[in-house]
């Protein structure tokens, strides 16, 4: 924004036009008192001071004002600009010359300040009245404080919590992907599992079968059983292996174990159309289920299979 008009701008004909308030004071010369400075910076909409304009009372008995001049140079504006850092905090402001070409007279806007309260070197808290300074009184200067400090902390709060809330977020999305990845795994080896125990029940119906006409026929087919046994070996220490990895996620989030709901399921299957479950029934059903799901706790499992059993 250029700091020198040759006329008179929009902004200061309208100052012009005023009488002196709460945004605007008028003084003939270029005195300028530390006391302005700090009232407008503590003032809730700052304002405006113009040098080299007189007031005085017109024929009605309004206020009016008369351009009596005052030229910015070096010297004006340095002094201006040492009176508004001499302040503390120091006041942040905007000095402008009108009129240029004719009778050049000083626009200076103050904004409301973001540090208030704003005093000046000797100590003296003001604001701006109405068309005057008034000192500021030692509750207002309290309640100016505690306003600040509320702001300052709602915003850090708000700051932190946008924080969190991304950061839980990104920890709920990380945590869905690798459950996602274990939960794959365990299908996976489910399917392995199940396919490899059909295929060793179907060579072992064939081993027997075969085994009345050949010896040789027999040792090959428990070449094979034994192989398969390795291999069902190999599976079940995937199975412990992603078994621990979904025990440790659950634990972590206190989950309940994932093996229940698939027992339940199971059970479910192989007591449909079962009218009454003998207790010798019930032991086999306990050690099956011991050794298809190792990962849930023998108690749990009894508690499982008991509870079934009454509801058939």
């Amino acid at each position: 924004m250029p700091t020198r008009y040759k006329t008179i701008t929009k902004r200061a004909r309208m100052l012009l036009n005023r009488e002196e308030g709460l945004d605007v004071d008028f003084k003939k010369n270029s005195k300028l008192d530390q006391d302005d400075l700090v009232a407008f910076a503590n003032a809730s909409d700052g304002g405006a001071i113009l040098l080299g304009v007189a007031e005085y009372t017109g024929s009605d008995g309004r206020q009016e004002t008369e351009i009596a001049g005052c030229q910015l140079n070096d010297n004006i504006r340095l002094e201006i600009t040492n009176r508004a850092n001499s302040c503390s905090p120091p006041v942040d402001l905007e000095v402008i010359e009108e009129n240029g070409s004719r009778k050049p007279f000083i626009r200076i806007e103050i904004p409301s300040g973001n540090s208030k309260p704003y005093c000046t070197s000797g100590g003296t808290y003001k604001i701006r009245g109405d068309g005057h300074n008034r000192a500021l009184l030692p509750n207002e200067v309290l309640q100016i404080l505690l306003a600040n400090e509320t702001e300052t902390f709602v915003t850090r709060f708000r700051e932190a919590t946008d924080h969190v809330h991304e950061q839980l977020q990104q920890l709920t999305a990380n945590l869905s992907q690798q459950f996602d990845s274990v939960f794959n795994d365990v299908q996976s080896i489910r399917e392995n599992l199940e396919e490899a125990t059909c295929q060793i029940f179907s060579e072992t119906s064939d081993a027997a079968s075969n085994a009345e006409d050949s010896t040789s026929g027999i040792y090959e087919n428990q070449r094979h059983i034994l192989e398969n046994k390795e291999a069902i070996e190999f599976i079940r220490r995937d199975v412990e292996i992603a078994s621990r990895k979904i025990d440790s996620l659950l634990v972590g989030q206190h989950i309940q174990d994932l093996s229940v709901p698939l027992l339940e399921k199971d059970l479910s299957r192989e007591l449909l159309g079962t009218s009454v479950v003998t207790k010798k029934q019930q032991k086999r059903f306990i050690e099956w289920a011991q050794d298809a799901y190792p990962t849930v706790p023998p108690e749990k499992i009894e508690l499982i299979v008991a509870q079934y059993a009454t509801l058939q």
